[in-house]
């Protein structure tokens, strides 16, 4: 329902800052409410970590974090959709291998974004806009939750998603 109001950002009247920041938030207090959230998290190392509270602050971060960081470098001819095939590629192979039927979910994502990729090639005709790029970035953020809750630790979403996280951080540092 929330990403409805996002079509409406893309193709009416801009949503302002405020108003998108706020349903990034509802609708990751809607996902966590839902008892997805995260508990611990699995470090080399250090073993299982506990959270408690902090778990769910972490996770509603990582959600609105990746919705926006995801709507940031769709700006750029291909590299949002690139990036998705191939974190896709590699989250349904590593939830295959531990048995999470979330796989074929993520197989389906692949699948869409492909077909998208073929449009959104430098020089790019379509992109993928608000709804889009935050869809992904949120099913993302829920790949990485449920990882975590079925072997595949966070620290190996961090891996996969390291050129985007650093792309992202070193840009908003060099603006400011």
């Amino acid at each position: 329902a929330l990403l409805l109001l996002f079509v409406r950002d893309d193709v009416g009247p801009s949503l302002g800052v405020g108003q998108k920041a706020t349903l990034q938030v509802l609708a990751a207090a809607a996902w966590l409410y839902a008892g997805f959230g995260l508990d611990a998290i699995h470090l080399p190392l250090l073993g299982t970590i506990g959270l408690g509270a902090l778990g769910g602050v972490g996770a509603g971060l990582l959600i609105v974090g990746l919705c926006n960081v995801y709507n940031f470098m769709d700006g750029i001819d291909g590299l949002m959709a690139v990036h998705t095939l191939v974190v896709g590629c590699l989250t349904s192979y590593l939830f295959f291998q531990v048995g999470s039927s979330w796989w074929t979910v993520i197989a389906v994502l692949v699948a869409a974004t492909a077909g998208f990729c073929l449009y959104n090639r430098p020089p790019a005709r379509i992109f993928s806009g608000d709804v889009g790029a935050m869809f992904l970035g949120f099913t993302i953020a829920v790949f990485v939750l449920h990882g975590e809750q079925v072997g595949v630790p966070v620290w190996v979403f961090a891996l996969l998603l390291t050129y985007f996280l650093f792309d992202t951080g070193y840009t908003l540092v060099r603006r400011a």
